[in-house]
């Protein structure tokens, strides 16, 4: 407060809190910054915050969709109730089934013991068609048209009877038991173009040699099947068939994939993965899903990329920093178009499945030779949907009439979700594009998830662990935010323990931009934070969101969640004062000062000049160490603090340290109290 009253100054503006390239410069530490969560391409798995940029991860999150740099409410689940259940769910299949003598086509589900009849989106219209008995699965199916005349599309399966699985046909109408009727049996099947494959030999049977044929007409006559053909060693079961441009392969226990070979090594079968070798494990290798020209399959607990000639791992579980409860092996893999993949996390130790999307779309670098283009990138987005109590065994998308209708009503496709207790159910995905968050995608506020939904970011420490920040206020952009779609910020500051408790911001983000304060003075050094996405179906009134709006787009839709701090560093004292260099300079005890003007003057220009921490002694007696950061010297005119000859008046600013000792008056007084003092004190330090 001046005499002419208060004076006001506007705060400087803010600045990155880092560089884009590092130099040495001087910056305001006390200037407001600005950190976004923003185009996260790399999907989720960053515990902490990895860079000064823009982080290209978040940590995890709960029911939530992404698509490219954007992300909102994920899809909903719909559970299907059953009449029964037992054993897993081996997978899903579209086939051939005649309605009052029409052929038509109907999605049959393989749930462990049954199989079941698709015939509408409820529990109730999922009709039995095969009941294999107690205790006998589905093993593996294809779907196959047989050469020659009059042979019919059919559906065909091996279930898992000891000692040798049954081989069954379905056409149309009816399941016959081929191998009961004289065909030979079959662990497995699988039909890569005109021909057909068996799998000879059975888990049930040790040491029986694992074999493959082949048949390319009616496979309920034996004589129809070439001779068997060994594939590795006998004691290594077969646990999966797979077929990459009509050549087949042959999955086994120990991770291995094996495939037929041609000229000279005809009847033989060759290891293309002989480096991909594991402990033996029947979920190896189990139930391959094609996709984009590869195959994806599980090796141990990782899941791999298998072209026909080499492999690569690609699973989630290559996320080292991930300790988020989205982990866990893969279950089930399936593609969705070419637009993404999805898989099925299982995480023991919380008994939840979580679905995770493999795969993001995103504009290429203007300065890339894609430019103006879009590329793919290989990572994981998840969770999008968490199925608690849940373990996924398999994962099939269907966009057939029969299955998702047709538009305006229908038409967006179906990924249907198989557990290990039998039991499935579906969820719907956006139709005509990958992106769930347009009026295209054509989904109602039904499909999208009534569960909490939520995108934990790494945590965040300004890249200074070590230095305390003031947490200013949060704002988001995104496409779609307002009173009905909005945003909830909740935070812990200097977390101890994943269960500490989470504190909600002040107000909802509804306006794009707009800030929301903390709600009190918020200092640390780290902060977590999580975004929580939330929909509610304005009023009947409409307000200012009409019923319609909100059911084009009925999800928040966020780019960017903004953090707004200040850096402050540990307190340390700026010392400026001045020095008189002058001859015979008159000290605080009333003696002259036996230095020159000029031996003064060099004193302090050599500590200017040191790079390290010089020693001052203060004025409050007190001897600490500093680092001298400016010099300034003036000749003062003539006057009466000048003597004769040259002189300068020396102005110095430095950071002060570390105190290393104080000493006179204060040092004796620092342990003595008042009643310590008598007329005795006073004399002894000749204070009079």
């Amino acid at each position: 407060m001046l005499r002419d009253g208060m004076v006001g100054k506007r705060v400087l503006p803010m600045t990155n809190f880092s560089a884009p390239v590092q130099e040495e410069q001087t910056s305001d530490i006390y200037r407001e910054r600005s950190y976004s969560w923003r185009k996260m391409d790399l999907g989720y798995g960053d515990f902490s915050q990895q860079s000064n940029g823009a982080p290209a991860r978040y940590f995890y999150s709960s029911n939530a969709w992404h698509a490219g740099a954007l992300r909102g409410l994920g899809p909903r689940f719909r559970q299907l109730t059953l009449g029964a259940a037992e054993g897993e769910v081996a997978g899903f299949a579209e086939a051939v089934h005649e309605t009052g003598g029409v052929p038509v086509t109907r999605l049959f589900a393989f749930a462990g013991r049954y199989v079941r009849r698709w015939d509408g989106e409820t529990g109730a219209a999922q009709a039995l068609s095969l009941d294999l008995g107690a205790g006998i699965t589905v093993r593996s199916w294809t779907r196959w048209t047989a050469g020659g005349p009059g042979q019919q599309d059919a559906l065909y399966l091996t279930d898992s009877r000891a000692p040798v699985g049954h081989l069954w046909r379905y056409q149309g109408a009816a399941w016959t038991d081929l191998t009961a009727a004289g065909a030979p049996p079959a662990s497995f099947v699988l039909a890569t173009g005109p021909e057909l494959w068996r799998v000879a030999g059975t888990t049930d049977q040790p040491n029986t040699p694992f074999a493959v044929s082949k048949c390319e007409a009616d496979p309920a006559n034996p004589a129809n099947w070439t001779a068997p053909i060994e594939v590795g060693d006998a004691s290594v079961p077969v646990t999966g068939l797979s077929e990459l441009q009509m050549r087949l392969f042959v999955h086994k226990a120990d991770a291995t994939v094996w495939a037929l070979q041609g000229g000279a090594d005809v009847g033989t079968a060759r290891n293309l993965t002989p480096d991909l070798r594991e402990s033996r494990d029947p979920e190896n290798g189990k139930r391959p899903a094609g996709w984009l020209g590869a195959l994806f399959f599980r090796a141990g607990d990782t899941l791999w990329r298998f072209t026909g000639t080499a492999a690569e791992r690609i699973g989630p579980e290559r996320l080292v920093d991930n300790t988020s409860p989205v982990r866990g092996p893969v279950g089930a893999f399936c593609g969705v178009g070419a637009w993404y993949g999805l898989a099925a996390l299982y995480n023991a130790t919380t008994q939840t499945s979580y679905l995770v999307q493999y795969g993001n779309w995103v504009p290429a670098e203007e300065s890339s030779p894609a430019g103006g283009s879009h590329q793919f990138i290989a990572a994981w987005d998840g969770s999008l949907c968490d199925l608690p109590g849940k373990r996924v065994t398999a994962l099939q998308v269907t966009t057939h009439d029969s299955v998702v209708g047709a538009p305006p009503t229908g038409g967006n496709p179906l990924l249907l979700v198989g557990f290990s207790d039998g039991t499935y159910g579906w969820l719907r995905l956006p139709r005509d594009g990958p992106s769930p968050f347009t009026p295209d995608a054509h989904l109602a506020p039904t499909d999208y998830t009534d569960q909490p939904a939520f995108l934990r970011h790494p945590r965040h420490s300004l890249m200074a662990p070590s230095d305390v920040k003031a947490y200013l206020s949060f704002a988001a952009t995104g496409p779609v935010l307002d009173e009905a779609r909005y945003v909830e910020v909740e935070y812990r500051v200097d977390p101890v323990g994943r269960d500490d408790p989470w504190t909600a911001l002040s107000g909802r983000l509804t306006q794009r931009g707009a800030r929301v304060l903390f709600p009190e003075d918020t200092t640390g050094r780290i902060i977590d934070v999580r975004e929580r996405f939330r929909a509610q179906r304005p009023g009947a009134d409409g307000g200012a969101i009409t019923w319609t709006e909100f059911d084009a787009i009925p999800t928040p839709v966020v780019a960017t969640l903004t953090l707004r701090e200040q850096l402050r560093p540990a307190f340390r004292f700026e010392r400026v004062f001045s020095v008189i260099a002058h001859d015979r300079v008159a000290r605080r005890d009333g003696a002259s000062d036996r230095k020159t003007a000029q031996q003064i003057r060099n004193l302090l220009v050599a500590a200017a000049q040191d790079p390290g921490h010089v020693i001052l002694t203060l004025s409050d007696e007190t001897v600490s160490r500093f680092a001298l950061i400016e010099f300034a010297e003036q000749v003062p005119p003539d006057g009466r603090l000048r003597r004769r000859g040259m002189a300068w008046d020396l102005t110095v600013s430095a950071i002060q340290y570390l105190t290393k000792s104080p000493y006179g008056i204060f040092d004796r007084l620092e342990a003595t109290t008042f009643g310590d003092l008598d007329p005795r004190v006073f004399d002894d330090l000749e204070l009079w």
